[in-house]
């Protein structure tokens, strides 16, 4: 299944992160962001609950609390999915002791903790509540990455244009020969609705797409060269820009609801304006920080030409975020133009990409706006290398 992901990190003044994470820093203003500890929030007991309880110094402040399922358990951090449906990763206190053989995948926990100014979270108290039912544990045990289940697809009921840029979106990465293309992209801040945004840096990379693939290198920050993956750097950030986006939206079993076409020319084009929603139980968009990640229902629209039914351009907004996820706001848009690879034949790529997001109970946006320039077709001579392991 393709993932459209989107991270958000929260880092210093400077950066700041949408993993989507956002370019730029999250100011270090002492604001709590959600999923911070808050006042009154007591931890809870179910009868018959077992208890584990740390006394660390560092975590006496009043803690947050969860109920939800158990995914991952290992001695240094947990994994459970909230009641909500956010995803949520805990370092375990070092003075908690579980009997590992008493949790299983699926089986039902509260969950006390803290977090720090980063967005990560410490679990303070740990409470097995009851046991999963077998669906329930057969759930949890799926990667945590591809998000729900695979059910059924519902039979397709779209009019002609629609099946036809389903169609086009299967055959998209298909049908591209290898290229690389530059990659830039400004990262801003904005901390107040009627404040300017503040441009925090710049990022640059070599983006190589090779049998559907998308591989970084040269990854650069303010033109410095940075160690590491485009996915490990700090600040907001996106990624899946070449098919995963559309091949997920015009997937069956994405189920994406179509309203009724309207003519909306764009970029000299004939073209069609579709308006469409999203389901959470059957989306793929991830919207990641530094220590929840949520599958979120969507909705947005997406603007098709007439004559090869391919997409021009798509714009989504992340729908009814959980109340304690970091971020109220979730949007991104993506343009994509004719570009000639070869002397022969054109194709249509993306040109031009925005991310945004905003920190709940906040007036604390990022932005990213990046670019695509100098496709040039891959040959051998390029040098590019692929991760296989990837």
């Amino acid at each position: 299944m393709h993932r459209l992901a989107i991270a958000c990190l929260f880092a210093a003044v400077a950066s700041a992160q949408f993993q989507i994470p956002i370019p730029g820093q999250r100011p270090r203003t002492g604001t709590q962001v959600p999923g911070s500890p808050r006042p009154g929030s007591p931890g809870s007991q179910r009868p018959g609950s077992t208890r584990t309880t740390t006394t660390r110094e560092e975590v006496k402040r009043p803690p947050d609390t969860t109920f939800g399922i158990l995914r991952r358990l290992d001695r240094k951090q947990i994994i459970v999915e909230s009641d909500d449906h956010r995803i949520l990763t805990y370092r375990i206190g070092d003075d908690i002791r579980l009997d590992e053989s008493k949790f299983h995948p699926g089986d039902h926990l509260i969950v006390e903790s803290v977090s720090d100014d980063e967005g990560f979270y410490t679990a303070t108290n740990i409470e097995w509540s009851e046991a999963g039912k077998p669906e329930e544990r057969a759930a949890a045990e799926h990667p945590l990455e591809d998000g729900l289940l695979r059910q059924e697809p519902p039979e397709p009921k779209d009019d002609e244009t629609i099946a036809a840029a389903r169609t086009a979106a299967v055959e998209f990465l298909d049908s591209l020969p290898s290229f690389q293309v530059k990659r830039n992209t400004t990262r801003y801040m904005q901390q107040g609705a009627r404040s300017p945004w503040q441009a925090q840096d710049v990022v640059t990379s070599t983006l190589a797409l090779k049998d559907g693939k998308e591989a970084y290198t040269d990854v650069r920050i303010g033109n410095k060269k940075v160690d590491k993956d485009m996915q490990e750097i700090d600040g907001l950030r996106s990624t899946g820009e070449f098919g995963e986006i559309l091949a997920d939206l015009f997937d069956p079993w994405t189920a994406a609801a179509f309203s009724a076409p309207a003519r909306a020319d764009i970029k000299g084009r004939r073209a069609y304006k579709y308006k469409f929603e999203v389901a959470r139980e059957r989306s793929s968009w991830r919207i990641m920080s530094p220590a929840q990640q949520y599958f979120a229902a969507y909705g947005g629209a997406v603007w098709i030409d007439q004559d090869t039914n391919r997409v021009l351009r798509l714009e989504m907004q992340a729908r009814a975020l959980p109340k304690k996820f970091d971020f109220d706001t979730v949007e991104m848009t993506l343009d994509y133009d004719f570009v000639r690879l070869d002397a022969g034949k054109q194709f249509l790529l993306p040109t031009e990409a925005e991310a945004l997001n905003c920190i709940r109970g906040t007036t604390v946006c990022m932005r990213n706006a990046t670019s695509f320039r100098n496709y040039i077709k891959f040959t051998a001579e390029s040098g590019i290398i692929f991760d296989e392991s990837k």
